[in-house]
């Protein structure tokens, strides 16, 4: 999650598909908080648009 600011500022540039644009195409996402059956790391931007698709819950 970014900054209450970061976010305020970023929110009309770059929401939603296009979030990873603003991110370099190697870029390593971490994350700090260990969910079971969820990947700690996910390198490179294009793993990175597959992560929530990839780990989305299916619909009821």
């Amino acid at each position: 999650m970014l900054m209450p600011g970061v976010h305020d500022w970023a929110s009309g540039l770059v929401d939603g598909a296009d979030f990873l644009d603003a991110s370099a195409v190697d870029a390593v996402f971490e994350y700090f908080i260990s969910v079971p059956g969820f990947p700690r790391r996910v390198v490179d931007r294009e793993a990175a648009s597959a992560f929530p698709v990839a780990w989305r819950p299916p619909p009821p």
